[in-house]
């Protein structure tokens, strides 16, 4: 009989916080009223204000008076483009910005905006391609640089988020979330002291941000600090008691203190939490194979394969549980199911009884 490694999931939670950038945008410069296209300036000027009133749809349909009246109105285009942005209308909004540069090549804030479109759109490539340009025609603003960063993140060029998120740093060194963001690309760099300096950073300016403390526990769980990293997921739960995640990571800290009552308690609430949580399930199973509970971990390894037929790794542990207990013939019918889903090594382990 033999003790198969069990494999420990580990969940991240997302690294990201969106900048607000509103503020940054808005180009409300201009609206000066004159006889010539005098019904074109009303219009956009009752637009700014309905915009600035957060009434989108309001504002969409004065800049469309403004824009009949002037067709080449630049500013009415752009900002008509920042209502749709508004409004989760990206391609409406992708169109007007290209408009407005159509008239003016010169328009940097419409790049930037361009960016923004495509980043909310999920199109990193294009949108660092639009911030670049952004750059390139004297935009130099704090979200320029964020926003490019996070698109490098999202494109897995972490050298390159780096610095951008350094450029965003540069110019407001008092937002959290650009330390917290270039400490989570430092991470995937294995770069852990950086990590864990800008997370620490990031929860002395935001010390009430639970995703803080969940990804420097994260960093400190990489390098093995598991005493540390169970405080600091301990502190995220303080601040968000309500989140799954961050009992399943501490959970896992636990695990790895050899704390076996304890990581079962944490996976336990995680799956109170988020019922269908298949990674708790199979981190639960982990730990009661540790405290040699093998009916116990059946259970929790045949509910994660339950809820993801296609865990690999949940159907080679239910296997090493069933192997445990004297179920050769169930280990066998679970390892098979893993290899269906992938794994080579639960072959190995059918082949070890089969051959």
């Amino acid at each position: 009989m033999k003790i198969r490694l069990l494999a420990i999931v580990f969940i991240i939670t997302p690294f990201f916080v969106i900048a607000q950038t509103d503020s940054t945008i808005i180009d409300t410069s201009s609206t000066l009223v004159v006889a010539e296209n005098q019904e074109a300036k009303l219009a956009y000027n009752r637009g700014i204000k309905l915009y600035g009133a957060k009434d989108y749809n309001g504002a969409v349909e004065q800049f469309n008076q403004a824009i009949s009246f002037e067709s080449v109105f630049t500013k009415a285009f752009y900002n008509r483009g920042l209502a749709y942005m508004e409004l989760g209308q990206y391609q409406k909004a992708t169109a007007d910005f290209k408009k407005t540069i159509e008239l003016d090549k010169n328009y940097a804030k419409a790049y930037f905006s361009l960016g923004m479109a495509k980043f909310k759109n999920r199109d990193y490539k294009r949108a660092v391609v639009n911030f670049d340009l952004a750059m390139r025609t004297g935009f130099q603003d704090v979200d320029l640089f964020y926003l490019t960063g996070q698109s490098q993140f999202q494109l897995k060029n972490y050298e390159k988020a780096i610095e951008s998120f350094t450029l965003a740093i540069r110019q407001n060194a008092e937002r959290w979330e650009i330390f917290n963001d270039r400490g989570s690309a430092y991470r995937m760099l294995g770069k852990l002291n950086k990590s864990i300096e800008d997370y620490k950073t990031a929860s002395r300016l935001n010390p009430t941000e639970s995703l803080v403390y969940n990804n420097l526990a994260s960093a400190l769980r990489k390098k093995e600090n598991y005493d540390d990293a169970a405080l600091n997921y301990g502190l995220a739960i303080k601040m968000d008691n309500d989140n799954p995640f961050y009992y399943n990571n501490r959970g896992t800290a636990y695990y790895h203190l050899k704390k076996y009552d304890e990581a079962i308690d944490d996976y336990q609430k995680a799956i109170e939490l988020k019922s269908d949580y298949a990674y708790a399930y199979n981190n639960m199973g982990a730990a009661w194979m540790k405290k040699r509970n093998f009916t116990e971990a059946i259970k929790a390894f045949s509910k994660a394969t339950a809820l993801n037929a296609k865990y690999a790794q949940a159907w080679i542990n239910l296997g090493s549980a069933k192997e445990m207990n004297n179920d050769i013939e169930g280990a066998i019918a679970a390892w098979k199911k893993a290899v269906v889903n992938g794994s080579e090594e639960a072959q190995q382990f059918i082949n070890y009884y089969q051959n």
